[in-house]
């Protein structure tokens, strides 16, 4: 059975694979259950399912502007367990991240720069900075490209960046850019990056399809 909260996030081949491949990676980079973690674009709840699962009560924060899509994963994906852990949604589709007045360790943006503009980019970037724990991790992704995508908002088609334009957004919003060797579930140019105030991040690690 294919649930409906599948129909409008990736493909629904890699679903199961996405929502483990980015459970494992956070857990990697050192998310525990006591850990606050907003999930930007969170969308049917791809990776919330898990997340939720593994997070204490009340530290899971999602941002999706479509409320029928996070209505939808509550629904079929997360169920009687959001009464329990009391996810906390805002449906804002301007980046506001303060919107919960609350900061975290860990901020996830999967596959929302593959769509953004080049101002939504830098204003996440910049908007990332004002929740941001001091010691606190942004893992995000981007299409590596040749150059720099700039056109309107494009969904569901992918399109790509050059690392030169990721470092620099990342860099003008006052944080530290890093190159991650984590292998995206989509091969096809798909980069995952993070940006920390400064933290060292000493371990690189890479999943293996």
């Amino acid at each position: 059975m294919i649930f409906p909260a599948r129909r409008y996030v990736g493909t629904r081949e890699m679903w199961d694979l996405q929502t483990g491949s980015q459970f494992a990676h956070l857990f990697a980079l050192g998310l525990r259950e006591h850990h606050s973690l907003l999930d930007i674009g969170c969308g049917s709840l791809r990776a919330g399912r898990m997340l939720n699962n593994y997070l204490l009560p009340e530290k899971y924060f999602g941002i999706e502007p479509m409320k029928g899509l996070v209505q939808d994963g509550l629904k079929y994906e997360v169920g009687s367990l959001a009464h329990t852990k009391k996810p906390q949604f805002d449906h804002n589709s301007e980046f506001d991240l303060r919107c919960f007045g609350q900061a975290f360790e860990f901020i996830l943006a999967q596959s929302i720069f593959t769509h953004c503009t080049q101002h939504q980019v830098r204003t996440c970037l910049k908007s990332v900075v004002s929740v941001f724990k001091k010691n606190g991790i942004f893992a995000g992704t981007y299409q590596n490209g040749f150059s720099d995508w700039d056109g309107d908002f494009m969904y569901p088609m992918c399109i790509s960046y050059t690392e030169n334009f990721i470092r620099n957004s990342v860099q003008e919003a006052g944080l530290t850019f890093r190159r991650s060797q984590w292998q995206h579930c989509v091969d096809n140019g798909h980069k995952w990056f993070y940006a920390t105030h400064g933290r060292e991040i000493k371990q690189i690690w890479r999943w293996e399809l």
